[in-house]
């Protein structure tokens, strides 16, 4: 067995420096910049759809060029990341004049129940997918002794039915509603961490892990676009610049949180249990939150909430 004492090379799983910098600012220009309605999920979605096409090349990529050397992973990058800071100095809208406004988040936003439940499910759902990835790469790795670019094609049911559906998504939230695609979204992780906790032997790949990936990944599939929908639902306009950072950072606490705790887990344990209790403690939390969205009695006459056919 391999030296536990060291986790093995990352396939999926590797530095979110970057979409912990861009994703605020993404989505606050689209909450800022397009109405309330149609317009709003639509462009929801198509933010949504590459953050997904993105992860799905990533980790094809990746498995790839694991192959060639691990510094690869870091070069390639480089000059993609190149081309889109140029794009975007000139596509990216200037900024508004400030008209004399703090500027910064403002943690008084997380009165707002929409946003706190946005922030903490959306945290539970990235932090259990980033911990399940890492585990599962290490199991690959380590006990089923796979090379990188198989690991990356196993990992392929975790980001692809995302990146296939998520052009739908604003339809799905005007049809049902964001708090109950949450709901649904947070039921199938807590769903697929607990199989895996049943069984963590994950062989054969077919009825053990397949399963489990595309339970996590449906959560995905029914809550990402539906959270970031959610998130600034009921916060005026003028503050939805600020109140973004605030979900967002969320979102990346979550995975900042469980990585380490899973990666020391695995090194520490000579099992597979240990960690996949704490993904499921996490994915519960989720679910919680959830379900309590669904029971918060819904906003009143005067709130801004345009998403129809929704319950907070």
């Amino acid at each position: 067995m391999a030296d536990r004492r060291c986790l093995p090379r990352p396939v999926a799983v590797t530095a979110n420096d970057c979409a912990a910098l861009t994703a605020p600012t993404g989505l606050a220009i689209i909450s800022t910049t397009f109405r309330d309605g149609p317009d709003q999920r639509r462009a929801v979605s198509v933010y949504s759809l590459f953050g997904a096409a993105g992860f799905t090349v990533g980790a094809l990529l990746s498995g790839a060029l694991l192959e060639a050397g691990w510094r690869w992973t870091f070069l390639f990058p480089a000059p993609v990341a190149l081309a889109l800071m140029l794009l975007g100095l000139g596509l990216l809208p200037p900024d508004p004049p400030a008209a004399g406004a703090p500027a910064g988040p403002r943690p008084g936003l997380l009165r707002d129940g929409r946003l706190r439940r946005s922030a903490l499910g959306a945290a539970s759902l990235n932090g259990t997918y980033a911990g399940l990835l890492l585990l599962v790469t290490f199991q690959c790795q380590e006990r089923f002794g796979w090379a990188p670019w198989k690991c990356a094609l196993a990992l392929l049911p975790a980001c692809v039915p995302l990146a296939v559906t998520v052009p739908f998504a604003g339809r799905l939230v005007a049809r049902h509603g964001t708090a109950r695609l949450i709901a649904l979204g947070a039921l199938t992780p807590f769903a697929g961490c607990a199989l895996y906790l049943w069984r963590p032997e994950g062989r054969p790949y077919a009825t053990g892990m397949l399963p489990v990936l595309l339970l996590v990944e449906a959560g995905f599939v029914l809550a990402f676009a539906a959270l970031n929908m959610q998130a600034t639902a009921t916060v005026p306009a003028a503050q939805r610049g600020r109140a973004v950072p605030l979900y967002q950072t969320g979102v990346q606490l979550g995975g900042v949180v469980t990585l380490p705790a899973v990666g020391a887990l695995l090194t520490a344990h000579d099992g597979y249990r240990p960690a996949l209790s704490l993904l499921t403690a996490v994915s519960a939390v989720g679910l919680v939150t959830a379900v309590a969205g669904l029971r918060a009695p819904a906003p009143g006459a005067g709130t801004p909430d345009h998403h129809a056919q929704e319950t907070p």
